[in-house]
């Protein structure tokens, strides 16, 4: 893979807050199965996946004081209830949003959203949609599945959904997109669930090995992997859940 033509522009400040996940970190906002979180810079608002329930992520969006037509962009991470279940309640409430799925998304769901949103884009190869905003392009597996990065003051931010075809697959595609940038913060579901132990732990030795700097698992991650990433990562592993905020 090519490096993305570097239309190199300031990053500013990058806001992350998780609206949909199956633990909360605030006091009367609501789980669920899945996850959505919303990106904030000084230039746009994303929301990354939408959880299960569109009810929920609404309720959580309004609790924490945002306004869902504020959001300009969609990036659905791959075709699973938990993932894009929220969507349609969404896009009730703000249609003119671009929404990005998988190239390889199924013709009836994409033909929904079609109708629903002001545009859709099938992703397929990376590309920077925002000035500092990037599809990482897509993966092929058990799901077509996306994940998106973020370059910040710090280095780079990569938000995944579930990571079914492997953290390290989209990890490796990162540095490749981005050799001369430390990847910051990985943040969202790293999939641990049926991987054997050599298997996890080749992907804690490779966030190591390449030098990540903070991570901040959730959704997908259960307890046991989140406790292997905190046991790894000390001070700079980053407890998440519905309402988790951070900045950088």
């Amino acid at each position: 893979m090519q490096k993305i033509p570097d239309t190199y522009s300031e990053p500013s400040e990058v806001s992350c807050t998780v609206l949909y996940d199956s633990v909360s970190m605030v006091n009367g906002l609501k789980t669920g199965k899945g996850f959505s979180c919303l990106i904030q810079t000084g230039d746009y608002s994303v929301l990354f996946d939408t959880g299960n329930d569109g009810s929920i992520l609404l309720r959580n969006l309004g609790m924490l004081g945002y306004n869902p037509e504020n959001i300009e962009i969609v990036f659905i991470s791959h075709n699973r209830y938990g993932h894009v279940g929220g969507l349609e309640d969404f896009l009730s409430l703000n249609p003119n949003v671009d929404v990005y799925v998988p190239g390889g998304f199924p013709d009836s769901v994409y033909e929904t959203i079609k109708n629903k949103a002001l545009r859709v884009n099938k992703v397929t190869e990376a590309a920077e949609v925002k000035p500092n905003l990037f599809t990482l392009g897509e993966f092929a597996g058990i799901f077509r599945e996306q994940a998106i990065a973020i370059r910040t003051i710090k280095g780079i931010m990569v938000i995944v959904g579930c990571a079914h075809h492997g953290s390290i697959k989209i990890l490796e595609r990162t540095q490749e997109i981005f050799p001369d940038d430390i990847i910051y913060l990985v943040l969202g579901g790293f999939h641990f669930m049926g991987l054997s132990e050599m298997e996890k732990e080749q992907i804690l030795s490779f966030f190591q090995k390449i030098g990540i700097k903070k991570v901040a698992p959730c959704h997908c991650c259960d307890e046991a992997c989140r406790k292997r990433f905190e046991e790894v990562y000390g001070k700079n592993y980053i407890e998440m859940g519905v309402g988790g905020v951070i900045k950088v």
